[in-house]
């Protein structure tokens, strides 16, 4: 969790800042946003980035393209540099099996099976890990 509320918090500054540099309209609100849905997995973001994405665009077509590539970049690194950083003492979740668990508490539960299930799954294989003698509990 703490590895995740690091991720969600550089994001959350990353966003500001651009939005910021780009003098769009709230900011501050967007950022807080977009660092809040960043838990989501891959839904999320895209919903971040739809309202400044429309101001931008009320304001001018090139500000609103500067806004797409910044949401660009900040998945771009957080994909490939703040989630391997902060994740990489946590638990390992597989990609295919994080998406499939997705899918399927996504159909069982809805959105609240979507939000629940990189957690659960992270829980079920510390537990088949434990289980298996992978994985010590560290005190």
């Amino acid at each position: 969790m703490q590895g995740a509320a690091l991720a969600m918090l550089t994001v959350g500054v990353l966003v500001t800042v651009l939005l910021w540099a780009f003098g769009i309209e709230y900011f501050l609100l967007f950022g807080i946003l977009a660092g809040l849905l960043d838990i989501v997995p891959y839904l999320g973001p895209v919903i971040a980035f739809i309202g400044p994405t429309l101001i931008a665009l009320s304001q001018s077509t090139t500000k609103a393209i500067w806004v797409i590539a910044a949401y660009t970049f900040v998945q771009g690194v957080e994909g490939n540099v703040i989630v391997p950083f902060f994740m990489s003492r946590e638990v390992a979740l597989p990609p295919v099996l994080t998406l499939f668990t997705i899918f399927a508490m996504g159909q069982l539960f809805g959105l609240i099976g979507i939000l629940l299930a990189p957690p659960t799954l992270a829980v079920l294989l510390v537990f088949v890990r434990f289980a298996y003698g992978r994985q010590t509990i560290r005190k």
